[in-house]
């Protein structure tokens, strides 16, 4: 049987590092549970999911991309 769960985080916080360090610990808490199958996380603020929106970046394509006009390419 496949359930999908559904929560909401509100947090109080002086700083968006912070909550992208909640983010990603929580993300790699949940990926070592057994069952879990997806983790998907969204920020209702922006600059809020940015360290988890760039490991699921790497995750998907792999290293950062060199940029195409660099001149050192």
């Amino acid at each position: 049987m496949k359930c999908e769960l559904t929560v909401s985080v509100a947090l109080d916080v002086a700083d968006t590092k912070d909550t992208a360090r909640l983010e990603e610990s929580l993300r790699n808490w949940l990926r070592q549970q057994p069952g879990v199958q997806a983790v998907t996380t969204r920020a209702a603020t922006e600059g809020c999911n940015t360290s988890v929106w760039r490991a699921a970046r790497k995750q998907a394509f792999g290293p950062a991309l060199k940029h195409p006009f660099s001149p050192l390419r």
